[in-house]
């Protein structure tokens, strides 16, 4: 009997309230195991599954360098009470109640558990916003020395030998040429490990908001449940 069966078309998870963006899974589209795992998650949480195509013969072109680094920000910072689901009006459970074993759940021990969670994902956002700024001041024009050399005057004189305004010329250093192709090729590179960490950061802020799911899922069950005299 599969885990949908046991489950029984009356019970289905809860979603979380702070999980407004549903994560979605990346598959390698030719696995079925992974398709069929994918679809069971999505119809739950919503959201289409995003397809791996790294292998596929058809497209080797490598990924073009991105500058749309992410802002993080938390959309909640402290752990809620669990709470169950108000149970709709009109509505009656199955007739045939479900049947588990003993089993123990600390919710206070999940709470803690999704506060420290928080407390770290804050604590990541903070570092990643210093390491954002850190990034952003590469892109100053000369933060790789690519206006690198002097000032000079020129001076110039009329036909009666009178001295003229001067202007102020800039004579570039021989090095320019190298760190204007450097920074061209590292500001990219750095912005697309920012987007990284930043994603990784997303899918970090995804797992509380998931034991805050389980916890309420729990909760709403418990709220549902019937002792059924032995």
């Amino acid at each position: 009997m599969s885990d949908s069966e046991a489950l029984g078309k009356d019970v289905h998870p809860e979603k979380s309230a702070y999980q407004a963006t549903p994560w979605v899974p990346t598959i390698d589209g030719k696995n079925g195991e992974q398709k069929k795992a994918a679809a069971d998650y999505t119809s739950v949480y919503g959201g289409t599954p995003e397809t791996d195509a790294s292998d596929d013969d058809k497209d080797k072109t490598p990924p073009e360098l991105s500058g749309n680094v992410p802002t993080l920000h938390m959309s909640y910072t402290q752990a809620p009470d669990f709470l169950p689901t108000p149970r709709s009006k009109g509505t009656e459970g199955s007739s045939s109640a479900l049947e588990s074993g003993a089993f123990r759940v600390q919710l206070a021990a999940l709470r803690t558990a999704e506060q420290l969670c928080l407390d770290a994902c804050s604590a990541v956002i903070g570092e990643f916003d210093a390491l954002k700024e850190q990034v952003s001041r590469a892109e100053e024009e000369n933060f790789f020395g690519q206006k690198a050399g002097t000032y000079g005057v020129a001076v110039t004189t009329d036909a009666q030998s009178q001295l003229m305004p001067h202007n102020e010329t800039f004579n570039p250093s021989k090095y320019d040429g190298e760190s204007q192709a450097f920074a061209d090729s590292i500001i990219p590179k750095m912005k697309n490990l920012l987007n990284a960490i930043g994603n990784t950061s997303v899918a970090m802020g995804q797992f509380p908001a998931l034991l805050n799911n389980s916890g309420q899922a729990y909760a709403t069950m418990d709220n549902a449940s019937a002792f059924v005299d032995g």
